[in-house]
């Protein structure tokens, strides 16, 4: 009877065994997959930021490897998933940055305003932000806190006491602060050179901040190191310097990476741009990526991209002291993703987000045949 039972036993765990391993209702590949399972694991602990990165990456995986879709198994159905995963993300990081940049749109006359908006988007979205974001909306609130305390007199607001800080006598200039001199100091030890002009500070271009902001940025130096960009040359060649600033009583100051660009460089035939129907010249002194031609139908056209608008960021990377070839990889790393560029302050608004696919091989090609037909080869500089 013992033994009976025992066989008994011993086939019922058979049947069990076999039964989940043809399972009439096995679970979706999709779910089975790794990196998806990663991606939803995340979403479920409510870490919108690293989900955004994390659906952005697969998507990528997606789109450079092509054994990844084979090896996985993910059919059609399982893949389109994964694009509304990311697509829904990508939107959801768009209007984060629509709201912020409604605070930071305020005039300046409105600073207090811009701080109380600022503060108030921070507390609001306190678990949907990054800590990067965080950190960089963090230092606008100080930024502008401290150019308060400069406006109303609170503590000295002239860019002669923030030479004093750096070591170096400063002019202020309509597209930035010019280093007209320099004594022993920070600025000296980072082996900055006399009449470079800094045109950017904490990634803010110098151009978009007031006079009093410019200060507010360069006087947190004190507190914590800062980043600025400073330009010299410009005739047939522009050199950009990011200098590390920590004004200490022992200063840490340094130059971290130098670039070496000629004045305009502008799309050549294999360029990412041409995938979106568009050609642009990079004005490496202004910071620019000027348009040059759209192609009719591209997704550049329907995003209305348009001849001569002016950009000086991508996805909220300011291009800046890059050179044609990081501004590149930069576009092409986000081709199958939500893009937009970011105009001039002051100019029109800028085109909407591009969400349309890149074109085809085919139609690349012909865009580009007529892109080149209507160009004058004469202005077109080697791509550095």
């Amino acid at each position: 009877m013992r033994a009976t039972q025992k066989t008994i036993v011993l086939f019922a765990a058979g049947c069990l065994s076999a039964a989940c391993a043809h399972n009439p209702n096995p679970k979706p590949q999709f779910y089975q997959n790794k990196h998806v399972r990663s991606c939803l694991e995340i979403d479920k602990q409510n870490r919108p930021a690293e989900s955004r990165t994390c659906w952005a990456k697969l998507e990528k995986k997606l789109a450079t490897d092509p054994d990844f879709k084979q090896s996985s198994r993910l059919t059609a159905a399982d893949i389109s998933k994964i694009h509304a995963f990311a697509d829904t993300r990508g939107q959801e990081a768009q209007s984060l940055q629509h709201e912020m940049n409604r605070c930071l749109a305020r005039p300046i006359s409105q600073r207090k305003a811009r701080i109380e908006c600022l503060t108030k988007f921070r507390r609001q979205h306190e678990n949907t932000l990054s800590l990067s974001e965080k950190l960089e909306i963090d230092n606008s609130i100080s930024a502008m806190i401290e150019a308060e305390k400069l406006a109303s007199g609170q503590v000295e607001a002239t860019i002669q006491h923030t030479g004093k800080l750096l070591g170096a006598h400063l002019l202020q200039e309509d597209n930035g602060i010019r280093i007209d001199t320099i004594q022993p100091g920070c600025l000296q030890l980072a082996e900055a050179q006399e009449q470079s002009l800094i045109v950017a500070i904490s990634d803010t271009p110098a151009s978009d901040l007031s006079p009093l902001e410019r200060i507010a940025h360069l006087n947190a130096c004190r507190e914590k190191p800062i980043h600025i960009l400073v330009r010299r040359g410009g005739l047939k060649k522009i050199t950009f310097g990011m200098l590390r600033i920590h004004c200490l009583e022992k200063p840490d100051c340094r130059t971290i990476k130098e670039t070496h660009l000629p004045p305009m460089a502008c799309s050549q035939q294999n360029s990412p741009e041409i995938k979106l129907g568009l050609s642009w010249c990079y004005l490496a002194q202004s910071g620019v990526l000027r348009v040059e031609q759209v192609c009719a139908g591209s997704p550049a056209a329907l995003a209305g991209v348009y001849p001569n608008q002016q950009f000086v960021g991508i996805n909220g990377v300011i291009v800046m002291g890059n050179t044609k070839t990081q501004i590149d990889r930069l576009l092409e790393s986000s081709l199958d993703n939500s893009l937009r560029f970011e105009q001039k302050k002051g100019s029109l608004l800028s085109p909407d987000a591009l969400k349309a696919p890149p074109m085809t091989a085919p139609q690349t090609e012909a865009c580009w045949r007529a892109i080149e037909a209507r160009r004058d080869p004469s202005r077109i500089t080697q791509t550095p």
